[in-house]
């Protein structure tokens, strides 16, 4: 095992492969007919359009927040607050198109992206700040401020902002103007799905190819040496820490402006926690997030598909994230 996970491409042909096993079988044991049930599951993204753009569409969200936590853990972080700085991207974008005038599309998203990324990347950045102070782990910090933003969004959601007009629990909906054009209507597949691409290519590019790049490394690889080399380890922990939320609030203003295109209660759930399974399941690698991306989204796809149409009674994606939680850690456990 801890040969194949030095291998990770074929790591990740290991992963995807005993995941869709693990489906199979369980879809043998709990779904009738099961023929139906395995059709379902499979050919879930492939039946229409309207399915194939929104697995890209899930599959480009994935890449970012997927991103954000490659950023992390190749800098040595751990930075489990994804899912409330994607829920804070979200929310800044939301409140800022309340109170931003329609006169300019292209500037009034450009500054909804600024503002999302930075109030998420200063959410994450200050457990960096705390961790320097007090040596609070940021694997606790990261993950309690994320819950206190949660806790605030759903009363941001369900009582100031909240939609009289609408029978869900969500706020009013931003302008036409803003929302990123979609690429296979009447799915919500958009532009975003080729800045992802394009995203996972600088990122590869900087973390291998880039002398700031294989300083970021060394952190994660060798903390003690890389101090030893001269890198400042408090302040590149805050940096790290800053541009992984940073990103996971790009995604939450993206998931606003191309998906939801108002702030549902809930919007951002299974984001950031998925993004970690991603990145897991592509070793930390960013050209392998694409078809790490694609996997995952094709899981939660077809597990979508099959709750609506057969009544399966259980999330295979959850399933899948916690088998890869258990054969990663494993496999680390085995090399310490």
């Amino acid at each position: 095992m801890k040969r194949l996970m030095k291998n990770k491409f074929f790591f990740v042909l290991l992963m995807m492969g005993g995941a869709y096993l693990f489906s199979t079988l369980l879809i043998a044991l709990f779904f009738r007919p099961v023929s139906a049930g395995l059709e379902t599951f499979f050919l879930a993204p492939f039946t229409h359009r309207l399915s194939l753009g929104n697995w890209l569409n899930r599959a480009t969200l994935y890449m970012f927040s997927g991103s954000a936590v490659v950023l992390a853990f190749q800098g040595g972080e751990f930075n489990l607050g994804g899912e409330g700085q994607i829920c804070l991207g979200g929310l800044v974008t939301v409140i800022f198109f309340s109170f931003w005038e329609p006169v300019w599309a292209l500037g009034g998203m450009a500054l909804a992206f600024l503002f999302s990324a930075l109030a998420s990347g200063l959410l994450s950045a200050l457990s960096g700040v705390i961790k320097n102070r007090t040596g609070l782990s940021e694997v606790i910090t990261t993950y309690l401020l994320s819950m206190g933003v949660v806790v605030f969004s759903r009363y941001f959601i369900t009582g100031p902002f909240k939609d009289e007009t609408s029978y869900l629990v969500t706020t009013p909906p931003i302008p036409e103007a803003y929302r990123l054009g979609e690429i296979l209507p009447p799915s919500h597949l958009n532009i975003t799905f080729f800045f992802a691409l394009l995203l996972i290519v600088l990122l590869h590019l900087f973390l291998y190819h880039h002398p700031g790049g294989y300083e970021w490394r060394l952190c994660g690889i060798n903390s003690d040496f890389a101090v030893y080399c001269g890198i400042d380890r408090r302040a590149q922990r805050i940096k790290t820490l800053f541009s992984s939320g940073a990103l996971n609030g790009f995604t939450g203003s993206i998931l606003i402006l191309g998906t939801t295109h108002r702030g549902i209660q809930d919007f951002f759930s299974g984001y950031g926690w998925n993004g970690i399974a991603v990145s897991l399941i592509g070793g930390n690698n960013p050209l392998l997030l694409l078809p790490s991306s694609l996997f995952f989204s094709h899981i939660a796809q077809g597990t979508e598909k099959m709750e609506i149409i057969g009544q399966f009674p259980y999330p295979l994606d959850g399933f899948i994230m916690g088998l890869v939680f258990l054969v990663v850690t494993s496999g680390r456990l085995g090399r310490d």
